[in-house]
């Protein structure tokens, strides 16, 4: 059991754990330090210096995120010389930011819009004239605006979680950006959007297809939808739901009152996505080639065996996504049963991943708009008007059922795990078959180097490149640095789907 160490805080006596810092330390005794660039075990750098606090007997503010506790040590968290280092900070932050926020994707949730309305950051004084937008469009699932960047490397912190090195420090002095060396479209980054859910400021946002949608939807196309478990799972928190809170029914019933012709659940195309690959590896065991059989349901993982193991490209499964499983469904046994001809129908899977929007842009794709928890939250507030509007017609929206998909299996499990690898032992046809199952990307290099070194053997390896799968893809909802750090986000959500 750690040893308590006994502080002063604010003025009254406090306690924590031997080696917490003084953010820790505030955070286990009910006191709020904000923070911008901080995010727990990821990025602990105190390149912001928001989280400042004044400490007895040191010259200046120190940085709370880094800073341990000692013994005796007496910390204030508000005094005035801390509320005002932390005001010029922000003030010389907002200098080089483009503030145009009332049309930024991250007005309701900006992490630095926050902070600037707790400290009545209301005129700038280093900065009085307009920014221009420095956009990169040429990846399919974001867009990155250089203008409204805070240097927070968050990004950069989530990018290299995944063993991916795509975005980095480029220049020095005030002209140092934080961004990749070439237009993301020309890197190898693997759409996964990690570093969409970690950035604070609307810098990275998930490509908006909600205009795609609506404008089938007003030109009488028949839309489709499919819906993952993950996005009930964390559709609420866009409408001031408990984390946590499984809204599943009343997501069904915002896409048919947006127009949606049918609203299907996913798991169809989980469960027949799995059943294919359950028969590969069956055909496969009795060869004994190219095992272990690797999963290809998750198109970030794909592209990024392509880009790093092109010697186990053959292993890959010649499956389809579940993403795209549906949409081949949709346009075959869907059309048929319907009596749509296959030219009027629009196809859209709606997870909290945004490596489906690239694997939308792929030759002979079979889905419309790959669709992010995020962004069907943002075009049901659209359609009730405004966002005001729109919570309270949330509230009043029923739970429904999805649609029957014609001639549909049971849906696919949906994982609830965290980060690692788990093993196990399955029974095909009368054999034993060893599995793994590896969350995130840094587990599945890991995992890889055991197999290709011949230290482990497994004849199937299911991957996610997301830690915690889809649950905790690039467009979920966006939660400040505090909550993602200290509240167990992901275990919180997971609940939702038990």
């Amino acid at each position: 059991m750690e040893e308590n160490i006994q502080i002063k805080l604010n003025g009254t006596n406090a306690q924590a754990p031997a080696g917490s810092t003084i953010l820790e330390a505030a955070r286990l005794n009910h006191v709020d330090i904000p923070t911008l660039c901080f995010l727990k075990d990821k990025n602990c750098i105190a390149a912001c210096r928001i989280c400042v606090v004044e400490v007895k007997g040191a010259r200046r503010p120190v940085p709370s995120c880094i800073t341990a506790i000692s013994p005796g040590m007496e910390i204030l968290t508000n005094s005035p010389e801390v509320t005002e280092s932390r005001r010029q900070t922000l003030d010389l932050i907002c200098s080089n930011h483009r503030m145009d926020c009332e049309y930024c994707s991250r007005y309701s949730d900006c992490e630095l819009h926050a902070l600037c309305r707790q400290y009545g950051i209301d005129e700038r004084n280093y900065n009085p004239y307009a920014m221009e937008p420095e956009l990169d469009e040429s990846a399919a699932h974001l867009d990155r605006d250089t203008s409204k960047c805070v240097r927070c490397r968050r990004c950069i912190a989530a990018c290299r979680e995944l063993h991916l090195d795509i975005i980095g420090v480029i220049g020095k002095g005030y002209r140092t950006q934080v961004a990749p060396p070439r237009p993301l479209a020309a890197t190898d980054c693997i759409s996964c959007g990690q570093c969409i859910a970690a950035c604070p400021t609307g810098a990275l946002a998930e490509r908006d297809d909600t205009q795609k949608v609506r404008n089938a939807l007003n030109h009488g196309r028949h839309v489709v939808a499919a819906v993952t478990p993950y996005v009930g799972a964390e559709l609420g928190e866009l409408f001031e739901e408990k984390i946590g809170t499984n809204v599943q029914g009343k997501a069904i019933a915002a896409l048919r009152r947006m127009g949606f012709a049918e609203v299907f659940d996913a798991g169809v195309a989980g469960a027949a996505a799995k059943a294919h690959e359950k028969n590969e590896l069956a055909e496969r065991l009795k060869t004994g080639k190219r095992l272990p059989l690797l999963t290809a349901r998750c198109p970030a993982w794909v592209k990024f065996c392509e880009n790093n193991y092109p010697e186990l490209i053959g292993n890959l499964s010649g499956g389809k996504s579940a993403q795209e499983t549906f949409g081949v469904l949709c346009r075959s046994a869907y059309t048929r049963e319907a009596g749509v001809a296959p030219r009027d129908i629009f196809v859209v899977y709606i997870n909290s991943c945004t490596a489906g929007k690239s694997e939308c842009r792929k030759e002979g794709a079979s889905v419309d708009v790959s669709f992010t928890t995020h962004e069907l939250a943002a075009m049901f507030k659209r359609s009730c008007v405004s966002r005001f509007t729109a919570l309270k017609v949330w509230r009043e929206l029923p739970n429904e059922a999805f649609d029957v998909f014609p001639g549909a299996v049971s849906g696919g499990s949906v994982y609830t795990g965290g980060p690692g690898v788990t093993e196990s032992e399955v029974e095909l046809d009368g054999r034993r078959v060893k599995a793994a199952v590896a969350s995130g990307l840094a587990a599945a290099v890991e995992l890889l180097k055991t197999v290709t070194s011949g230290k482990t053997s497994y004849e199937f390896i299911e991957v996610m490149a997301c830690p915690g799968g889809c649950l905790n893809g690039g467009g979920q909802p966006r939660q400040f640095g505090q909550t993602i750090s200290f509240t167990g986000l992901y275990s919180q959500r997971a609940k939702a789907l038990q």
